[in-house]
């Protein structure tokens, strides 16, 4: 695995992120592309229900690199809606 590879490259996401990540069986950063945010915040809050919506927007903005605290309200807003959040 190349170094860009590991979960701990992307902004936003700490140790117990990746660890969540890699427990639902998500293990690089091209693996969580594949899966996409809502996805795996679906499978981590499968496998740990009380897992905060905080994740999600993480996961997001992460993958969009950008600090998470720069999602807009409408961003985070589609994001409730498509994890079936709302």
């Amino acid at each position: 695995m190349t170094p860009h590879e590991n979960l701990e490259s992307l902004r936003n996401l700490g140790p117990q992120s990746c660890r969540w990540l890699r427990e639902v069986g998500i293990h690089t950063t091209s693996q969580l592309r594949q899966i996409g945010p809502i996805g795996a915040f679906q499978l981590v809050r499968r496998n740990s229900p009380r897992t905060s919506i905080n994740l999600l927007w993480a996961i997001a903005a992460a993958l969009a690199d950008i600090d998470w605290r720069k999602l807009t309200a409408d961003t985070k807003q589609q994001l409730r809606k498509d994890a079936d959040l709302e």
